[in-house]
């Protein structure tokens, strides 16, 4: 039997081909992102993705375009999920530094957002 601790804690190697852009597409993305933004918000996204590629795919019974509708969808899927991990990453970070702020997250953290944006 495989030993589940060290697979936990093994350190995750990408190495194919898109690694380095997309690491580097999704730091930039996650760095501009507004703050009341939050992983949860990119989790809905990225839900709302997957229902997407279920309908586009059972639309292209009728069109075969819907193939790249679903193509399409299904990368963004993807690139929100991986995004998501990658805010609470940031945000995970930034409670190491700024202890008081991991506790502004969820809806007093909006409300504090739309009181600064006023």
């Amino acid at each position: 039997m495989p030993d589940l601790k060290k697979a936990v804690e093994a350190e995750r190697e990408p190495g194919f081909l898109t690694a380095a852009p997309e690491r580097k597409l999704l730091r930039w993305i996650a760095a501009r992102l507004p703050r009341w933004i939050l992983p949860d918000d990119l989790t809905l996204l990225g839900v709302l993705a997957a229902f997407g590629v279920c309908a586009a795919y059972q639309l292209s019974n009728n069109d075969l375009a819907w193939l790249w509708a679903a193509s399409g969808l299904g990368i963004v899927a993807v690139m929100v999920g991986v995004l998501a991990l990658r805010v609470m990453r940031n945000l995970h970070d930034l409670s190491r530094r700024e202890p008081a702020a991991s506790r502004r997250t969820g809806t007093a953290a909006r409300k504090e957002s739309e009181l600064a944006a006023d």
